[in-house]
């Protein structure tokens, strides 16, 4: 999916698609990009089951089925809507997921021998068990935290807002969980 900017709330919105969408994936392969390396990211995928696996760095080899992806992106994607001008990013995404669906998903590739249509078929009649979770399960699991220290006066400071707790939490310090 395209986005305005890469930030963490971008690829937990991306991770929560895909993984409504697609089940929970056993493992994730990424780069050493800041959001990916993050403790946030990597408390959500924890506590998803994800087990993270890194790139090393600087070695473009080990990261060769993405580049694969993101170069056959640029030349049978970007081409298309280079000749049909986009009004906003949800055309952009429509699009997107239309020549994914179409173009990419569809057609044979050289590596595999199929597509990846195919591959993913094949993957589940072999026996490939999907893990879905409830909105419910997803909602707690994304949640961010921050610790905070309740006030003499029962109240606690979070993004310019106060917000008044039990009495008996005076003085200690509370994990304050919300939706980014």
């Amino acid at each position: 999916e395209f986005y305005f900017d890469s930030t963490l709330t971008r690829l937990e919105d991306t991770l929560r698609k895909a993984v409504t969408k697609h089940a929970v994936p056993s493992s994730l392969y990424v780069d050493n990009g800041k959001i990916f390396v993050s403790e946030q990211f990597k408390f959500i995928c924890a506590r998803l089951g994800i087990r993270l696996r890194f790139a090393t760095p600087k070695n473009c080899a080990g990261k060769g089925k993405i580049e694969r992806y993101w170069e056959t992106v640029q030349k049978s994607f970007m081409p298309e809507i280079r000749n049909q001008p986009v009004k906003s990013l949800s055309e952009l995404n429509d699009l997107y997921f239309a020549w994914k669906k179409n173009e990419y998903s569809e057609k044979i590739h050289g590596s595999i021998g199929m597509s990846p249509k195919e591959r993913w078929d094949e993957s589940l009649r072999n026996g490939t068990k999907l893990r879905f979770l409830s909105p419910v399960e997803l909602e707690e699991i994304f949640l961010h935290a921050a610790e905070r220290s309740v006030s003499k006066y029962g109240v606690v400071s979070f993004e310019g807002n106060t917000y008044e707790v039990s009495a008996e939490l005076i003085g200690k310090k509370v994990v304050i969980r919300y939706d980014p």
